[in-house]
């Protein structure tokens, strides 16, 4: 919140996490804010177990040690510590599940410094952790609070850190932190602490030796919160950091230039077509969803200006019969009038399961189609409490016990994020707004902004309970069996995200304080970059005049004879037991991979008999589209083809099949790098069924209605009907061949349909 880069300043930031494990999870480093949010999730949120105790003297050691070495790399910044606590405090355990002498990690901050873990150092001066006699604890935890954390707070401060403390609400009421410990106020200096581990209770009190332990002056570092509201606490950090700096203790004063406040704003005035997509499944509060929700909804239009063409609609998700567009994109001349339909129409929904949100986004990618308009800067806002979880029934993602579609692992971590793909594809800005379940809890943000990269889902087959973060609990449905072994698969998360890139496309609360939400919903509408706009995929782009190695002229209006450019489309799905066995029986010793990639070398080697040929390869599949050679995807010499065709060799297919993403990546390269040559896009692929076969057979015709002389053709190495059937059915039957047959049959067809 507080860099200002206009002057080239630097920043950095690292982050510490103590309990009965001191360490560092983040070391310093200049992040950008995407990164250090990813950074947060990966290394700190849902990674580090919320336990015993609350050692702030160990904490700043292990801080003043990184300013240290910080400074001594990189001189010349001014250092800022944030100590964000809800307790006064604790020292560790010697003993228990995770003491100090249990955990090597911990036990190795103590031995590394030599400090005395176990017993009393020589004069009975300091000791770092509670164990042995039951009956010293009071008086071990007024040492440690009255000399341990003081001095090392001390040492911190006249290491040259600026010191804040921010006391954050406790767990229980009516318990948190006395801020007058941390300022240097507390009444006679005194600290006691109650013995509760023997009884009757004994009590030790004693003197604070050292104060105050935050910068100075204190009521400008040192405040606590009564609730979670993470604007209130953001916005007094950054005044006080962003005045004249204070002497953190031991060193000069340094000036720095005052940073103003941001001044309210207006959302610009530019056209905006915006679809708010409402959850209504059960996890929601009824009475907050007829009310605050709906208050969200008419906040969210009232950011739009209609006076130059903006259109707003409202849509429902969550079961199949609240999967609905409520009112359609239109604009309004008064704003009541809206107001009023969202009461009609909205408000009054009955709450039930599911949270479907790939369905939804086909919904409302459909809409959007039907009504596009040139020029508006196109919205969909997410107003949602969870995850993604599917319906039950026999549709083409629900969940049934005869037959199932998907998993809610798979449902969750390719079929969710393919939909936002294909929508975002259309020039769709997808944000979302997260607001608290009925246990309070907001949606898990990592997922929506693709941090979950490299974590598992995992679900049991028999029930489809499912645990959508490994390890984690609180993300884990109440029946997941972790005992039942052998009926979990696991799938690992892509990068794959489900909101746009950049800054401002997601926020969460956790309580419904609407003045934050309506906040967080004008960041999301009105401050986010446009995205550009351009008509749906099964629409032919605007011609723009040409491209970079492009031509003014459509593709395909010069002859064979002149070049031809091939484009290679590998489905990198998973490969199914039989199609295994089938590559197997075909060729014995060939893996099914390696058929499908030397088919296409023979195409290419027949095709170069016939024209100069210029080849470009991709894969697709549920999780990315990864064009090989991205930068210049065209390859003309028999070298530079060799080498592609070697890389396409070295593909895994290891992923849910997903062969409409490939088509979309295919139509984007004619239309950016094609020549007035011929263009021919080979669907390699295999009898995996895929997650968006329904819809191949537009995808397809999008590319083709390029221009005549863009052709497609798919040789696969399935040998099922249902596949050929979904193959014939999005490419014309003549031009699905088995990509077991002589590639000349392939390309001779090619002469043909080319002549």
């Amino acid at each position: 919140g507080f860099r200002d880069y206009s002057d080239g300043a630097t920043y950095e930031v690292g982050v510490i996490t103590f309990n009965q494990l001191v360490e560092t999870r983040i070391p310093f480093g200049a992040h950008t804010q995407n990164d250090f949010e990813k950074l947060m999730s990966k290394k700190v949120k849902n990674k580090t177990p919320l336990r015993c105790c609350t050692p702030h003297a160990e904490a700043a050691i292990l801080a003043k040690e990184m300013f240290e070495e910080a400074d001594s790399e990189r001189p010349g910044f001014e250092n800022i510590a944030f100590f964000i606590s809800d307790g006064a405090p604790y020292m560790n355990y010697l003993k228990g599940k995770f003491g100090v002498d249990t955990n090597k990690k911990s036990k190795n901050f103590y031995i590394s410094r030599g400090l005395k873990y176990k017993s009393w150092d020589s004069d009975r001066d300091l000791v770092w952790t509670q164990g042995g006699d039951a009956h010293e604890y009071d008086e071990l935890r007024v040492t440690y609070g009255t000399r341990n954390v003081p001095f090392a707070m001390r040492d911190l401060k006249e290491a040259g850190v600026r010191v804040f403390f921010i006391g954050v609400p406790h767990n229980e009421a009516g318990r948190g932190v006395n801020i007058d410990y941390f300022t240097g106020e507390l009444e006679d200096d005194e600290v006691c602490y109650e013995n509760k581990d023997v009884t009757p209770p004994e009590t030790s009190c004693g003197i604070m030796e050292y104060k105050p332990l935050v910068s100075e002056p204190t009521g400008q570092h040192a405040f606590r919160v009564e609730s979670w509201d993470l604007n209130g606490l953001v916005d007094q950090s950054l005044k006080i950091i962003c005045r004249e700096n204070s002497d953190p203790g031991g060193r000069p004063t340094i000036s720095l230039t005052p940073t103003v406040s941001p001044t309210p704003f207006a959302c610009p005035k530019i056209p905006r077509d915006l679809m708010i997509l409402v959850d209504t499944s059960e996890s929601m509060d009824p009475e907050r969803f007829s009310n605050e929700m709906m208050e969200v909804v008419k906040y969210a239009a009232a950011q739009l200006d209609f006076s130059v063409g903006s259109r707003v609609g409202v849509a429902t998700f969550g079961s199949t019969r609240n999967l609905k567009i409520r009112l359609p994109l239109s604009t309004y001349s008064d704003l009541s009038e809206f107001n009023a339909a969202v009461e009609k129409k909205v408000a009054n929904r009955n709450l039930e399961c599911c949270t479907s949100f790939a369905e939804a986004f086909v919904m409302v990618r459909e809409h959007f189609s039907q009504n596009y308009q040139d020029g508006q800067d196109k919205i969909l806002l997410v107003v949602t409490d969870g995850t993604p979880y599917q319906n039950y029934g026999n549709g083409r993602w629900e969940w049934n016990t005869h037959g199932r579609a998907l998993t809610r692992c798979e449902y969750t971590t390719f079929a969710v994020p393919q939909q936002a793909s294909l929508l975002r594809a259309d020039g769709v800005r997808i944000v979302l707004a997260g607001v608290p379940n009925l246990e309070g809890r907001p949606p898990m943000a990592d997922f929506f902004d693709g941090a979950l990269e490299g974590e598992q889902c995992c679900v049991n087959l028999v029930d489809n309970t499912a645990c959508l973060v490994d390890g984690d609990n609180q993300w884990c449905v109440d029946n997941y069996n972790f005992d039942d072994t052998n009926n979990i698969k696991c799938i690992e998360y892509s990068s794959a995200r489900v909101v746009s890139e950049g800054e401002r496309n997601i926020f969460t609360s956790d309580t419904w304080d609407l003045t934050g939400i309506k906040e967080g919903i004008s960041e999301l509408i009105c401050r986010a970059d446009v995205t550009p706009t351009y008509p749906p995929t099964p629409q032919p782009s605007p011609d723009d005049g040409g491209s970079s190695g492009g031509s003014s002229n459509p593709p395909g209006t010069g002859s064979l004879a002149d070049g031809l450019d091939l484009i290679l489309v590998l489905d990198s799905g998973e490969l199914s037991n039989a199609q295994r066995a089938r590559c197997e029986m075909e060729e014995p010793g060939t893996s099914c991979l390696e058929r499908l990639v030397q088919y296409a070398d023979d195409v290419r080697a027949e095709l170069a008999n016939v024209s100069p040929l210029r080849v470009a390869a991709l894969t697709s599949d549920c999780f990315a589209t990864n064009v090989l050679s991205a930068d210049s995807p065209f390859k003309s010499s028999g070298r530079q083809q060799d080498s592609l065709m070697s890389t396409l060799g070295d593909t895994t297919l290891n992923h849910p099949s997903c062969r409409v993403p490939g088509m979309v990546v295919a139509k984007s390269l004619v239309e950016e790098f094609a020549t007035d040559s011929p263009v021919v896009v080979l669907l390699l692929t295999h009898d995996a069924v895929a997650a968006d076969g329904c819809s191949l057979g537009k995808a397809v015709s999008a590319v083709s209605d390029l221009s005549n002389g863009v052709k497609l053709m798919a040789a696969t190495i399935g040998g099922s009907k249902a596949h050929l059937d979904e193959l014939e059915g999005a490419f014309f039957h003549k031009n699905v061949l088995s990509a077991f047959s002589p590639a000349s049959a392939l390309a001779a067809r090619i002469e043909q349909i080319l002549a």
